[in-house]
């Protein structure tokens, strides 16, 4: 019993020293810094490059130029003037090949060209000054027989008026 007020006075002396040292960090404690969180770049869908995965056309850019376009009825009797690797334009017709890539598809201002299973777009370079579309196609009269050409210049002198 005679170390009991040396015990009592150990512990008070150890909560002194616990209590003083919490108060001096907390009122000498520096300003607590802020953390940012490191950027975390979004990454950006590049829906051009995934087109092609779902049957859509992909777009890159390519060493052949469009020149032209003889678009017919069945798609299958169309023809593209194409110049490959700066070289004069020929023309090809669909399902032919073009400097080893397959021409598939042709439109009224691009084709399609596959190879090895992906399609590639060319399109027709536009022109602001000339209109590249033909609006109307005009193909000239049969000639008439000898027998009927009499009746075709008379036909023809009631429209003038004579």
């Amino acid at each position: 019993m005679k170390r009991v007020p040396l015990i009592v006075s150990f512990v008070l002396f150890v909560l002194l020293c616990v209590s003083s040292s919490y108060w001096v960090m907390r009122l000498v404690k520096p300003e607590t810094r802020k953390i940012l969180a490191p950027q975390v770049a979004q990454p950006v869908a590049d829906v051009e490059s995934v087109a092609s995965l779902f049957g859509g056309v992909m777009l890159v850019t390519t060493n052949y130029h469009l020149k032209g376009i003889v678009q017919a009825n069945p798609m299958s009797q169309s023809v593209a003037i194409i110049g490959v690797d700066g070289s004069p334009a020929k023309a090809y017709p669909v399902d032919t090949e073009v400097n080893g890539t397959a021409l598939n598809e042709v439109y009224s201002n691009y084709v399609l060209l596959g190879d090895n299973g992906v399609s590639k777009r060319v399109d027709l370079p536009t022109n602001d000054a000339k209109s590249t579309q033909i609006t109307e196609v005009i193909t000239p009269a049969p000639d008439l027989p000898k027998g009927n050409r009499n009746t075709a210049n008379k036909f023809k002198s009631t429209l003038r008026g004579k």
